[in-house]
C-alpha cells in the first residue's frame, strides 16, 4: 500500500496508474478500517507548500476515484479534510491547470457524501464562490468541470 502512495506523482502520463493503484486498493481496506490514515496521507500531499505540481495531480485524481466507488457514507467522517483539499486544488491560487482539472474533477465525485457542507452558509459561499471562480478559467476543460458541478 505505502509503494503505491509513494509512487504517486513520479508518472509522467496524463492519467496515473498510481492514483488508480491506491484508489482501488482503498475500496477494499478504508471499509475494513485497515488503512485509516490513507484520506490524511493524501491530503497532505495536497496541502504541504513544496509538494509538486505531479504529486497534487495524481493525489487529487486518487482522492476523485475514491470518493466516485467508495460508499459515501465510509467517508462522511473525513468529508471536510477531502473538501479542503479539493478547495485548496481548485482555487485560483493554485498555478497548474493540471492540478485545478483533477480538483474539480474530484469535487464532482465528492458532491454525494460533501453535500451537507452546503448546509453551512459560508461553507456553501466559500465552495461555491471557487466553483464559480473555475468557470471562468481560460481552460475549457476546467470550465465544463466547474460548470458539471453546479
Amino acid at each position: 500500500k505505502q509503494k503505491c502512495v509513494d509512487a504517486l506523482g513520479t508518472e509522467t502520463t496524463v492519467h496515473s496508474s498510481a492514483a488508480q493503484c491506491v484508489a482501488h486498493i482503498a475500496c477494499a481496506e478504508v471499509p475494513a478500517n485497515r488503512w485509516p490514515d490513507l484520506m490524511a496521507k493524501l491530503v497532505a500531499n495536497v496541502t504541504t507548500p513544496g509538494s509538486t505540481e505531479n504529486i497534487k495531480h495524481a493525489t487529487l485524481e486518487t482522492i476523485g476515484y475514491v470518493c466516485q466507488d467508495i460508499d459515501p457514507a465510509i467517508l462522511s467522517s473525513q468529508s471536510s479534510e477531502i473538501l479542503t483539499a479539493i478547495i485548496f486544488g481548485m482555487k485560483k491560487e493554485e498555478s497548474s491547470d493540471k492540478v485545478k482539472l483533477a480538483a474539480t474533477n474530484s469535487l464532482l465525485n465528492s458532491l454525494e457524501f460533501t453535500k451537507h457542507h452546503f448546509d453551512v452558509d459560508y461553507e456553501r459561499n466559500y465552495i461555491m464562490q471557487v466553483v464559480c471562480e473555475s468557470t471562468q478559467s481560460s481552460d475549457p476543460l476546467i470550465k465544463v468541470a466547474a460548470l458539471q458541478c453546479l
